[in-house]
């Protein structure tokens, strides 16, 4: 039986990006159709004008939800093409191995989009993770959460898992 917590939280990521995605003040009803599904260049400019999304993360499942929903954005109108950093810190970071379950899908999303996976190098040195644990398509940066602020900082949109 999957923890309490965690069954939440995958419940609480599709909230979490849509409420980041919407403007703020602004509520809007599920189109009735896809040809509904017109939006007032208004309501794209604030969400549009973001440099980009950060997702801290801190366990496997949280990695493989962003990189799910980095490819969502994707798609989306309002971010398309913008760049999406994903920041593992915790002991999460034991899950960056070359050989580890969430390694191909960190492959296929840096290979497929702008995506970008970086490991807590705090998180790296009090887990006694080395740099050649972790796969070479992750960067390390020395906190993670001091990167994450730097790019809220400069205007990035940030969801904490």
């Amino acid at each position: 039986m999957m923890n309490p917590s965690i069954n939440r939280a995958f419940y609480l990521i599709p909230m979490v990006v849509m409420a980041l995605l919407m403007a703020p003040g602004q509520v809007q009803s599920q189109p009735a159709t896809p040809e509904d599904a017109v939006h007032a260049p208004s309501e794209l400019d604030d969400r549009a004008s973001a440099p980009g999304v950060v997702f801290l993360v801190r366990t496997p499942q949280h990695i493989r939800a962003a990189i799910k929903t980095a490819g969502d954005l994707q798609a989306s109108e309002a971010l398309q093409g913008k760049p999406v950093e994903i920041v593992v810190c915790g002991k999460a970071v034991k899950h960056l191995g070359k050989d580890d379950a969430v390694a191909e899908a960190i492959r296929t999303a840096e290979a497929s989009g702008p995506v970008s996976v970086f490991a807590c190098g705090m998180s790296m040195a009090n887990l006694g993770v080395e740099r050649s644990d972790v796969m070479s398509e992750v960067r390390v940066v020395p906190n993670g959460l001091v990167h994450t602020l730097e790019r809220q900082a400069v205007g990035y949109l940030s969801v904490d898992l």
